[in-house]
């Protein structure tokens, strides 16, 4: 596994079988989200990364997020981390600012 900067997102090396990645949120709460979902990832001129899979919807937000889309496109995207502070330094190529993953897939409980 390759990390980038201070771990908003991880990819698997070349040659490596990916079957899943892990969406990490500020709070704590993690997902793992089966790439067999055959989630649709949409990169948005604004700068949003939109992953949409059956009941499941995920909005990251931060800076450079094409890198990201770019490695989404081989299935290399391993894990996706909000950031702790939800402010950027401007020192990583990367930077995930909020994560928003809502749907009934995610929260069947209906909890809050």
């Amino acid at each position: 596994m390759v990390v980038s900067g201070e771990q908003y997102y991880t990819i698997a090396g070349a040659g490596e079988v990916t079957q899943a990645f892990r969406v990490v949120l500020r709070c704590g709460t993690k997902h793992i989200i089966p790439y067999a979902l055959l989630p649709v990832i949409t990169l948005r001129p604004s700068g949003k990364l939109i992953i949409t899979a059956y009941e499941l919807l995920i909005i990251v937000e931060g800076r450079c997020l094409d890198k990201i889309e770019e490695y989404f496109f081989t299935n290399r995207i391993t894990s996706l981390t909000e950031s702790s502070s939800g402010k950027d330094h401007g020192n990583q190529d990367v930077f995930i600012s909020h994560i928003k993953a809502s749907g009934h897939t995610l929260n069947p409980e209906g909890e809050q």
